[in-house]
């Protein structure tokens, strides 16, 4: 009624039993077989039925004087009896006791036995220092498994179903299924109070007793399922000596009509298998220390701090009063993981939390899982950083969305301005065009053009003038074709560079002798540049290079291709050369201000020249400057003298880098080099 147990011993002193009892038996109710280091001894025991609170009441139960089975010359260790064969293992041999009175013995196996036990097919286990044997009837054959190989047995009994119970010298309780083989294990990982298993009994009601050297240990098994599958999840109960137990060291158990026997190095003990379980109770937990950051804080249920005090480390303690030492823990952070984290120290280390709320849960356990305490429970709040708080992210968002929306307006309002640009580029593109047309075609050049073709006509040379009209009219189509074109090809251009040269060679006493040779790489006909082009540079020759040479004028024009696939044009007259400088070069790379052709605020009406007066010369390059920049092409021209072998000028040569237009897909065939007269 009170919840506490008495342990009384049962045998007198200077009794044959007054010694270590190695095992028990009772293979008849009312009859107990006990095996000692000098023999085996028969004990009866009478039940009255009277009820008893305690264990050593003559009332209830009257314990007869022990009598000698028969004698042994050997330290008994294990007892296991059949019909009308009891096996006797002892610590040298195996003995075989048969016969009226079990007057006979036989010698079965010369060798120390630990333990002994039949399955439920009537095979004989035996254990022994160096595993698990089974009696055949051939012999003996030793079991071949890693968990007991090598292992002391110390006990063996069966469980339920095929199973038995394997007592071991460390490795805990091995679990074995004979009809299919399995090998399970139990040990202090599990919750046994240790590895060194000296008995098992599995009684009626499922229960499943442990003898170790520490105590006793009890599971509840239920029959109707699988072992395999409840070994994963085992309620442990256990006593011992701190507990109140006066047997420590426990060498055999065996349980009986609701008895409880257990034999050890103090002699026997009796209770009632119902009394072993702990009393309702709470285990309280205590908070002993808070640290923050290193720093030691108040203890109390709810903290809310900075988010850089993010190291936390949680001292506790429950208190146990049967036994400080069998106290497990656990927490759980649902935060963090939905788990519990179980250990057997009271502290908890959290390093480097993220601003968040958390919640810490804490319980304590005893080792056989039968008493718990109540949960504490402690909320931390981090506070997020400014960065990280929602008026920030607000404000953030809301500047991101106006910086966006600035980039947005300044790549349209750049996008504009480049579409202006190169709107305005190409209205000027054309409008110089027409300018180098105009400058090509005026009046006096014209006029000059005229009053030859009139002179022809009175002089009476009518086909020499029919063939001037001729030129003349298809020079004027030529032209003003090219005013609808952004580009015509090479072939194009030497046409009308011909043309003109047959009619400006009116000014000389003969023809101009005019050449053209192209690189077998380019066709002609493909290549395209843009209109007028040439024709400046051609214009500038006749102009200024052969206008006081009035015979002999040689002008000659190449085009190839140099190391890096640019076209390279060559012009080279027999004039006068250029007279201020020796050679000079302008490129795309040029600042506008130090071409020397520079007309300034695009208009013609004044002309910074540096060192020819051709007004197509000052259109060619504003008019290459501007292409180039709308199609991010490269240009150079490349001025210089051309002398003989004395130094002496002898002539002019412009060497001129053109862009090919890109969207032409100009094609390059190898041909015999094109030489045009």
């Amino acid at each position: 009624e009170s919840g506490e147990i008495t342990f009384k011993t049962l045998i007198k002193q200077n009794n044959p039993l007054n010694s270590s009892i190695e095992t028990l038996s009772e293979p008849i109710p009312g009859k107990l077989v006990i095996g000692t280091i000098g023999g085996v001894f028969e004990l009866d025991i009478i039940d009255t039925g009277k009820q008893s609170t305690t264990v050593n009441s003559s009332q209830s139960m009257i314990l007869t004087e022990p009598t000698r089975l028969f004698d042994a010359s050997y330290s008994v260790k294990a007892i296991k009896g059949k019909n009308d064969t009891i096996y006797v293992g002892t610590n040298r041999k195996l003995l075989r006791y048969t016969g009226p009175g079990f007057n006979k013995v036989d010698e079965v196996y010369d060798k120390r036995i630990t333990a002994l036990e039949y399955d439920r097919n009537g095979n004989l286990f035996i254990g022994m220092l160096d595993g698990l044997y089974e009696l055949k009837q051939d012999g003996i054959q030793k079991i071949d498994s890693a968990l007991v190989n090598n292992t002391q047995i110390l006990d063996i009994k069966n469980l339920y179903g095929s199973w038995l119970g394997i007592s071991t010298y460390g490795n805990g309780l091995i679990l074995k299924c004979t009809q299919t083989g399995t090998i399970r294990q139990i040990t202090t990982e599990h919750g046994l109070t240790s590895n060194l298993v000296k008995s098992t009994f599995f009684d009626q009601s499922g229960n499943l007793w442990i003898g170790t050297n520490q105590g006793i240990n009890k599971i509840y098994l239920d029959t109707s399922k699988t072992l395999s599958n409840q070994l994963s999840n085992l309620p442990i109960l256990s006593y011992s000596w701190s507990d109140g137990l006066n047997i420590d060291q426990i060498n055999r158990i065996d349980v009986t009509n609701n008895k409880v026997w257990i034999s050890g190095n103090r002699g026997i003990t009796l209770f009632s298998r119902e009394f072993l379980g702990y009393e309702s109770q709470k285990i309280p937990i205590i908070i002993e220390d808070v640290k923050v950051n290193g720093i030691s804080y108040d203890v109390k249920d709810a903290y809310e701090v900075d988010h850089s005090e993010n190291q936390w480390e949680i001292d506790f303690s429950g208190i146990y009063l049967r036994d400080g030492n069998k106290i497990k823990y656990r927490y759980k952070i649902p935060e963090l993981s939905p788990d519990w984290v179980i250990t057997t120290t009271g502290n908890i280390n959290l390093r480097y939390l993220n601003p968040d709320s958390y919640t810490i849960e804490i319980e304590a356990f005893s080792l056989d899982n039968s008493v718990y305490s109540d949960p504490i429970r402690m909320s931390i709040t981090l506070l997020p950083p400014f960065w990280k708080t929602s008026w920030f992210i607000f404000i953030t968002i809301l500047g991101f969305i106006a910086l966006l929306a600035q980039l947005i307006r300044w790549s349209v309002k750049t996008e504009i301005e480049a579409q202006q640009i190169n709107h305005e580029n190409m209205v000027r593109v054309i409008e110089l065009e027409h300018q180098a047309l105009m400058a090509m075609m005026k009046p006096h050049t014209i006029y000059n053009q005229i009053s030859a073709l009139q002179f022809l006509l009175f002089s009476g040379n009518i086909d020499k003038a029919r063939d001037m009209i001729m030129k003349f009219t298809k020079l004027l189509r030529l032209q003003l074709d090219s005013t609808f074109k952004k580009s015509n090809s090479l072939e194009d251009e030497i046409e009308r560079i011909k043309l003109q040269l047959e009619l400006d060679s009116e000014k000389f006493e003969s023809q101009i002798e005019f050449k053209f040779e192209c690189d077998p790489s380019i066709n002609p006909k493909k290549c395209l540049l843009p209109s007028l082009i040439l024709q400046p540079f051609i214009e500038n020759s006749i102009n200024h290079g052969l206008l006081n040479k009035k015979d002999f004028a040689k002008i000659r024009i190449e085009a190839y291709l140099n190391h890096i696939g640019q076209l390279i044009v060559a012009i080279e007259d027999n004039g006068t050369g250029f007279k201020e400088k020796e050679s000079y070069f302008v490129n795309s790379k040029t600042p506008v201000d130090e071409i020397p052709y520079h007309i300034p605020n695009k208009k013609l009406k004044q002309f910074e020249v540096q060192q020819s007066p051709s007004i197509g010369l000052h259109l060619f390059i504003e008019r290459i400057r501007l292409i180039s920049l709308e199609r991010k092409l490269n240009w150079e021209i490349n001025f210089r003298n051309v002398r003989d072998g004395h130094g002496n000028i002898i002539g002019a040569l412009v060497l001129i880098t053109l862009p090919i237009i890109p969207e032409s897909s100009a094609s390059f065939e190898i041909k015999e080099k094109a030489v045009y007269h």
